[in-house]
Order: structure tokens, then sequence, then C-alpha cells
């Protein structure tokens, strides 16, 4: 009991990382570029071009790209695609995995160093480029309220909070001002003087921009062609002239429309996210290593919401721990890795209780006792010391395969106790006492039990102690597996015989 206790001390202080799936390096790093709202494809085109010269020419970690494809005006994945004038994105293919001499977050570091101090360049981000699961951006806090502009004000200020983490990379929000637009701001009182309306005003400007269709010419053939009555652009590309453009009153006078409203330019947006009847305002990032006490870390997303929300065990104050003093009417949620890890774990711990039931459910209708399916179960407590201490020695984060295999172990650690204990049965049938019983099952089930242990192992190991890059991700099943399976047969061989000899 000490031990389970224990690990589970360590699993809640932070000497085991959370990590909801480790990410499998890729060959493709996608950089997406964005210029300044309103930029030209020309000036977009220009900026793109700056980049990809660095990376042919200038970029430290050059020996490892192979080909640079860039795309100017538009920019996304597979399933959703971006065009704008003002978007790009360069995919930057690498050597083989197992051939690169530099790794992927010191060649992204080189790009960011050369983006940062860019010229016309609004903003830049890393995109997902990973296999393995879909799980979502690693930072991902979606503001929920009502005003716009005090969401983009507490993103502002969640972001900051984000550049003090080290490791946190890639900060971005949702919040998208769109191209400029002319806003015309009627005067009511002065347009019921002069007998008008709004949509008069709406419909003048739009026939002089745009045109209206008056009537249709149709020719020889059977098409027929739209008549479209509009000024000429010269009148509607200059607001000053727009300006002046002139409406009939009711009383047959002409009034220009800047004695009717006023005119102003601002940024439109483009769009606006909706979540439970709620505006949302997301802010996205990427976690990298960092440098600390001399040696290379790595941040994980479970570590960032820790230190912004704060932690129980560590009694420590997170970052946003009064958040609603001091943004009342507001409110955040995590998603991205970190909601897809909530979920996942939530769905698996349910899954995990019901195989309980159902291994207690088995063991009790074969061997016809309340008691002896519960002294077998106690066996997979010991599973997870050792998954805990499988994750320590190898520096494994516990993710999801972990979890898994932690489900997979309640099912696999009890055939060791329920041979024995079935062996048991058989001999107290035939008149032995019980101290011989539990003897003879360790004499004569105790070979076949080791070899089962160690055939199973063996063929772990080789995923164990892999360095291939791209079965990292599948490490911490492996070593979870093992490790579990060893400790559980570690501590039956040593303890489980006395257990039975007052639980029988």
């Amino acid at each position: 009991m000490t031990l389970l206790v224990a690990s589970f001390l360590v699993l809640g202080s932070g000497a085991i990382k959370f990590e909801f799936f480790p990410s499998t390096p890729s060959q493709t790093i996608r950089l997406q570029l964005q210029t300044p709202v309103g930029s030209t494809l020309e000036e977009t085109y220009n900026i793109t071009k700056q980049v990809e010269q660095f990376l042919a020419n200038e970029l430290p970690q050059k020996e490892d790209v192979t080909d640079i494809v860039a795309n100017v005006g538009a920019m996304g994945g597979e399933t959703q695609r971006n065009f704008a004038s003002n978007a790009a994105q360069i995919n930057i293919d690498l050597v083989d995995v197992k051939e690169m001499k530099y790794t992927h977050d010191e060649i992204r570091n080189s790009i960011r160093e050369f983006c940062e101090d860019l010229p016309g360049l609004y903003s830049y981000r890393f995109s997902q480029g990973r296999s393995g699961p879909p799980v979502g951006e690693d930072v991902d806090i979606r503001i929920k309220g009502a005003s716009l502009e005090r969401l983009a004000f507490i993103s502002d200020v969640i972001k900051g909070y984000l550049r003090d983490i080290p490791g946190v990379t890639d900060i971005d929000d949702s919040y998208d001002t769109g191209k400029k637009e002319v806003r015309i701001l009627p005067h009511h009182e002065k347009l019921a003087i002069a007998g008008l309306t709004v949509a008069q005003i709406a419909s003048t400007i739009r026939t002089a921009s745009t045109g209206l269709e008056v009537s249709k010419y149709r020719g020889d053939g059977v098409e027929e062609y739209p008549l479209v009555l509009k000024l000429d652009d010269i009148y509607t590309e200059d607001l000053e002239t727009l300006k002046d453009l002139k409406i009939r009153t009711r009383s047959g006078d002409l009034i220009a429309i800047r004695e009717l409203a006023d005119f102003e330019i601002a940024s439109s947006i483009s769009k606006i996210e909706h979540r439970d009847s709620d505006r949302v305002l997301r802010v996205t990032a990427s976690v990298s290593t960092y440098e600390e006490n001399g040696r290379t870390r790595r941040r994980s997303p479970a570590e960032v919401q820790a230190i912004l929300t704060g932690s129980r065990i560590g009694n420590q104050a997170g970052m946003l721990e009064n958040f609603n003093q001091r943004f009342p009417g507001y409110s955040y949620e995590f998603g991205g890795s970190t909601g897809t890890q909530r979920k996942s774990y939530a769905s698996l711990a349910r899954l995990f209780v019901l195989a309980l039931l159902v291994i207690y459910t088995i063991l009790a209708s074969q061997f016809r006792s309340y008691v002896q399916p519960i002294v077998v179960m106690m066996t997979i407590p010991f599973a997870f010391i050792g998954v805990i201490i499988g994750l320590l020695v190898t520096g494994l984060p516990f993710s999801l395969n972990t979890l898994i295999s932690v489900v997979a172990l309640a099912g696999v650690v009890v055939n060791n106790a329920i041979i024995l204990i079935d062996f048991i049965n058989q001999e107290r049938e035939k008149g032995v006492d019980r101290w011989h019983a539990i003897i003879n099952s360790g004499s004569v089930r105790l070979r076949p039990i080791i070899l089962t242990t160690a055939t199973t192992v063996s063929g772990m190991l080789p995923l164990v102690f892999s360095t291939d890059p791209s079965s990292q991700a599948w490490r911490p099943l492996a070593v979870s597996f093992t490790f579990g399976l060893l400790f559980c047969q570690l501590a039956h061989a040593l303890h489980h015989s006395g257990d039975l000899l007052h639980g029988g």
C-alpha cells in the first residue's frame, strides 16, 4: 500500500510529465506566413521569397533540408485551406528522420530568429506537421464572452502570460481584423428633414459602385445579356469623390451624401466564432524545448496548463487564478490536446472500472467465491507501481498509450494468480491441507509462470530499447507493459503466497 501511495505522489508531483500522444517527427515542416491585411500578392510573394532564400542559403541546418515548396495566396492543410492575398505557406521537406543531424526544434528556432526581424512580415506560425491521431493544438485556450473588443484585450493578456513561459512558441489568436472598409454613419435627423431613409442612401451607393440591372438585351440568339447602370469607377474609387455623390430628396432637390452621413475607415471582422451561445476567441500556442540550469528540457501542454491555472498538489497559484475577478462575465476553457486528453482519460477510466467489474464477475463465477477474485485482483495495483517505476527509469511521459497499457495489464497480470489459485483449489479438493497446497502450487506452477512472463517481456524488449524516432510514440506502451508485468511478477513471487494463506 505504501508503494502504491508513493506511486500516485510521484505521478502528481510532476516528476513524470503528462503528454497526450507523444509526437513523432514528420519529414515536413509547414511554415505559414501572413503579411499585413490588404497586402497584394506581389508584396506577399516578395516576403515569401526572402524566407525561401534564407532557408536555401543561410539556414544553419540547411543540410537537413531537401526541398522547399512555397504557395503564395493560400495556406492550410489538406482538409481546410484559407485563400487570401496576404497569406503564404512554405513546406520544408527534410531528409529521413534517421539521417537528420539536427532536431526539428533546432530548425524551427533558427527560422523563428530570422522571421522575428523580417520587415513586412505581420505574423508567422508552424502548423501541426506530425504523425499520429489529430489531437489539436498543444495549447488552445478558448475565451468566452459578449464583447469582441474585451475578448481581444483578454487574449492579449493571456498571450503575454504565455510569452513568459519558457518553451512556449508560436503564440497566436483567432482574432482576424480582416480588410479595411468604409463605414457610412447616417444622421437620422437630417434624413428625416430631407424625407429620405437609410435604405435610399444604401441603394444609391450600391448602384453607383456595383451597378443596378435595369433591363436585358437579347440579340439574334436566345441568350439574354443584362444591362447594368453604374457610375464610372473614378467616382467610387476615391472616398472624397464618393462623399460628393448626390441623392434626390422628396422635394426634388439634389443633396450630397456627405451632408447626410459621416464616413469612417475601419477594419472589419472577417469571422466571429461562437460556442455555447457565447462569442469565442481562441489563443493557441505550441510547446518546444527550453534551457534550464544548463539542461535542455521539453515543455508539455499539461505543464503549461498547470502554470496558468495553478497546482493543488504543490499549492502553487496560477497566472489565471483570479480570472473571474479581473474579467467578470467572461470565462475560459482549455481545448486542443489538453481537452482531447481530458476526454480520453475520462473515457478510459470508465472502461477500466468496467474491465475490473467484468474480471471480477468472470472470476467469481469460475471460483464460486467472492473472496478469491479479490485476492487475484490485488495483483493489479502492483502492475501500476511497475508502470511508474518504468516511466521514471526511462524518462518517458505518461501518455494515452501508457493508460492503454495499464488497462491491458489489468487483464494480463491476474493470469498468474488465477493459475496458482486454481491449482490450490484442485489440491484442496484432493484433501491436501492449505499450507502444502500453496507450496505445491509454487513448485509446480512457478516455472510455467516465469516462462510465460519471460516470453511476453522478451517480445516487448525491442520496442523498449528502440531508438528509432518513428517508434518513440509507442515506447511508453511497451515500457509500461514490460515494467508493470515484471514488477507484478516479482511482487507476486515474494508476497502472494502469504496473501493466499490468509485469504483462501
